[in-house]
């Protein structure tokens, strides 16, 4: 194997660990860890909804990082710099408030580290993502970012099971902060082992193109075959995102779970995942890309109606059942929804068609996340952490009704005929 080939291999490999410590990373800094971390802080359930929706913000950066990247032939540094002050920030937006008095300003500096974090995280994406297909394999592909995927799902597990117990320990004990400031120096000190691993990373140069104008960021909307993913895409993430991010509120808060079980539940969904996608990957061969959108959209909207429906006490089955369900369903969507992306955009400027559609898509998941706090600001005092359940139900019809509207009229995309 020559010097190259050897570097490309150790590189490969290399991956399969970043990308699942960045996982993992993404699973502490998120979800049950941060709702309760800023309930702990006193954050009301939609403050707590709207930091938890701040990675979709942070995607309307992906419209103006293309004019960055496109332009560099060695992108490596920049994408190291973006990516360790993204997930450091996470870790510094746990210690911070630490050391401030009092609970607005603890607050504040909480939004603000995570604002500049998941803004980062937008910009680098285009990046990262090009880097890291340039560095995959071109033989069983499939096969490689199958194994990635599995290696994330095993270390984000055995990571989110580890911290979970150490900080209900903590929560036992009426130390909470003791636990809060572990679980954030463990972010920290990944996060560096997440540089020096990316750092090691083979880099692939690129080539520059110099001709992108602002004035291509209208393409995609002048598209009339584009258009109606545009339309879509907007409709599912504000949808979804009217009521996602109350979901690790409303177990903790509502339903009275702990971190040890909402991490287990984690673990238990992501296989269901892995199962998932494996079924419906074989159901799209038999049919199209737009059934398993349909299939999945429907689902997925189905689990949010229950989650209305589900009281505190009942017990950790059903939660469970319906995390898994989510998973299972949720990763074939959005491996569909790419499909029909790719296949509905043109061979020049994919990257930004796909930029432009999510920078838009994110942005308005982020609005509805912002109107879901505040509609549920507006239920709390009659209905108190209930108010929550409400969100969910509209979810639910919302979702239903997106798929069912736009998905029958796109395009329809078969596998292997893209």
């Amino acid at each position: 194997m020559s010097g190259s080939a050897a570097r490309l291999t150790d590189s490969q490999k290399t991956m399969l660990v970043q990308g699942a410590l960045s996982s993992a990373l993404f699973s502490i800094g998120t979800g049950n860890f941060l709702a309760g971390y800023l309930t702990y802080l006193g954050a009301s359930p939609a403050f707590c909804a709207i930091v938890a929706a701040m990675p979709q913000l942070g995607c309307i950066l992906q419209l103006v990082s293309p004019f960055l990247f496109e332009r560099l032939r060695h992108r490596k540094a920049v994408i190291c710099i973006c990516c360790f002050v993204f997930r450091i920030g996470m870790g510094i937006a746990g210690l911070i408030p630490f050391a401030l008095p009092g609970k607005n300003e603890r607050l504040a500096a909480v939004f603000a580290l995570y604002l500049l974090a998941f803004l980062m995280a937008g910009f680098v994406t285009p990046g990262l993502d090009q880097w890291t297909m340039a560095l995959a394999p071109s033989y069983r592909r499939g096969r490689f970012f199958a194994t990635k995927n599995i290696v994330s799902a095993l270390m984000t597990s055995g990571i989110s099971l580890t911290l979970g117990w150490q900080l209900d320990h903590f929560v036992s004990k009426g130390a909470a902060g003791v636990g809060y400031l572990t679980l954030y120096i463990c972010c920290c000190v990944l996060a560096c082992v997440d540089l020096l691993l990316l750092s090691r990373m083979e880099e692939i140069p690129c080539e520059p193109m110099s001709e992108m104008k602002i004035a291509d960021l209208a393409r995609p909307i002048r598209d009339k075959t584009y258009r109606k993913i545009i339309l879509f895409l907007p409709m599912w993430f504000f949808a979804l995102n009217f009521s996602s991010a109350f979901l690790s509120v409303y177990m903790l808060q509502g339903l009275g779970m702990s971190h040890t079980a909402i991490t287990g539940m984690a673990t238990v969904a992501s296989v269901a995942g892995i199962l998932g996608t494996w079924f419906w990957g074989r159901m799209a061969d038999r049919s199209s890309w737009n059934s398993i959108l349909m299939w999945t959209g429907c689902l997925t909207g189905g689990t949010y109606l229950c989650w209305a429906a589900v009281r505190p006490g009942c017990g950790v089955v059903i939660p469970l059942l319906l995390q898994a369900f989510a998973a299972a369903c949720s990763g074939s969507f959005h491996v569909a929804s790419m499909n029909l992306q790719f296949a509905c955009s043109p061979r020049e400027g994919k990257t930004l068609y796909l930029g432009v559609g999510a920078a838009i898509s994110n942005l308005t998941g982020y609005a509805a996340a912002l109107l879901g706090a505040s509609f549920q600001s507006a239920l709390m005092q009659e209905m108190g952490i209930r108010s929550i359940c409400v969100l969910f139900g509209c979810t639910g019809v919302l979702c239903v009704g997106a798929v069912m509207l736009i998905v029958p009229r796109l395009p329809k995309i078969i596998p292997g005929k893209e």
